[in-house]
């Protein structure tokens, strides 16, 4: 998965859902997802590097 996979994803739902209405509702939509995934995508980095500091002090610690 890539960022133009997942704009261009939500782009298509908010042309379908929103089609022949006001093009402000649409985009009021995509904003509203590429907020979202912003948010769940910072989350997961969040976890994963938490994750990735937890397996580094263990590795330091079988070292010594």
């Amino acid at each position: 998965m890539n960022a133009d996979y997942i704009i261009n994803e939500i782009a298509q739902n908010a042309a379908s859902i929103y089609e022949g209405q006001d093009p402000r509702d649409r985009l009021a939509y995509q904003i509203g997802m590429l907020q979202g995934k912003i948010r769940s995508l910072c989350y997961l980095i969040n976890i994963t590097s938490d994750e990735l500091k937890q397996i580094q002090i263990e590795l330091s610690k079988e070292q010594e």
